[in-house]
């Protein structure tokens, strides 16, 4: 969490995106990351800053959604199965012949 807070610390005195991700060592994707999850947040920084790492992680982790399987999209990727694989032993049996 130490990275966490210095992004913080940097984007708190006003530094940029890219000077954040270059000092930190940390993608600028992330640092965008972080900085949208404090601005939804509401926190200050300062307050954010004062947190222990175990309330800071629980603000920054941010599960992904899970998908679930739709049945009907399983069953069409099913019935083009077959034919993809005919294709895809074409192609290659042509690769090998023009060789």
């Amino acid at each position: 969490m130490f990275k966490t807070i210095e992004v913080l610390r940097l984007y708190g005195e006003g530094h940029g995106s890219k000077l954040i991700a270059k000092v930190t060592g940390v993608a600028r994707n992330t640092v965008k990351k972080y900085q949208l999850i404090f601005v939804r947040s509401g926190l200050l920084i300062s307050e954010a800053q004062k947190l222990s790492d175990a309330q800071l992680s629980v603000i920054v982790c941010v599960e992904k959604p899970t998908v679930l399987p739709n049945p009907q999209r399983n069953e069409r990727l099913q019935g083009l199965l077959p034919e993809l694989c005919q294709q895809l032993r074409k192609r290659w049996y042509d690769q090998r012949k023009s060789i």
